[in-house]
Order: structure tokens, then sequence, then C-alpha cells
């Protein structure tokens, strides 16, 4: 609030008034106050800065992926930040993870062939090769993960589905 005004000049109380008026509020912007808040990932999926005004909440906290690890959540100052309370200042937050001890599936479509059992591993490890399926008339020619052979040489985090490919004999 500027003040109040008695046409383009600020109205002095303290005068004498002898007949009607109107006074006009003033009134100055305030500017708003934005904060930058940052996002430590410790080796995880880069997390993009983010701009907020002064006394906002963050709606939707990013989480980053750290292969091999979960996820525990952002801290601030060494301790985990309550996103319920308002942004007063820049931050800059750092994630935390636990290691992951997470079972992962392994599944295996033979499309047609003998059936495989699925494979239990813990998130990060490299699968074994499993037997190779049987089918009358039809030579495997090796497991497809999305379109691309899968060599069982790389770790898995996550529940995969692997394919057959055959050639017909």
């Amino acid at each position: 609030f500027a003040g109040w005004y008695l046409g383009d000049e600020k109205f002095d109380f303290d005068r004498k008034i002898n007949e009607n008026i109107t006074l006009t509020a003033h009134w100055n912007e305030i500017e708003e106050t934005v904060y930058t808040l940052s996002f430590d990932s410790l080796g995880g999926s880069k997390i993009e800065n983010i701009q907020i005004t002064e006394g906002s909440l963050l709606e939707q906290v990013p989480n980053p992926v750290k292969l091999g690890y979960q996820f525990v959540g952002w801290y601030y100052h060494n301790k985990l930040f309550d996103f319920s309370s308002p942004v007063t200042q820049d931050m800059v937050f750092v994630a935390k993870y636990q290691a992951s001890d997470e079972v992962i599936t392994i599944t295996f479509d033979t499309d047609g062939g003998s059936k495989i059992d699925d494979i239990e591993i813990t998130s990060g490890e490299i699968p074994e090769i499993p037997e190779v399926p049987i089918w009358e008339g039809y030579t495997f020619s090796g497991w497809y993960l999305e379109g691309e052979e899968y060599l069982f040489d790389e770790k898995v985090y996550q529940d995969i589905t692997l394919k057959a490919h055959w050639n017909q004999s």
C-alpha cells in the first residue's frame, strides 16, 4: 500500500477539508522473490534445477534413478527434507540411496519351443544362460530383448522378458 491520493498528489491528513473529496488508494507492485532448487543426484540420473517463488511448495518432487540402488529421499543439510515446508531460500538437495536387494525376474518366451522356467536374481547381477529350448523342426538361434540379441553379459536392474528366435530346419 503506497498511500491515499487526492488526484495525483499524496493526501496530507493534517490538511483541513471544506468539501467532499474522494481519496484513491495507490499500490506498489511487490516483486516476487524467486529461488533456485538444485539437486545433486550423486551419480544418479540428472535432475534439472527448479525455479520457485518464495513461500511456495514444491508439488512434484523429481526422483533420480541410479542403477543398483533404491532412492531413499532428498536431504538438505544432512536431514530428510519435508517438501510440505514452504521454500524461503535457494537450496541444494542431495540424494540418498540404499543398495537394492530387489528381486528381478527374467521371463523366457520360447515362442513355440519347450518351456524354460523363469530366473530370479538380485538387482544388479548378470543372469546365467538358461538351458536351450527345443522345438521339433526348428533350430534355436538365440534369446532376444526388444529385437536385439541378448548376450547375458550385462547387469540387470529390472524385470525383462527374453524371446527365443528360431530357424526352420
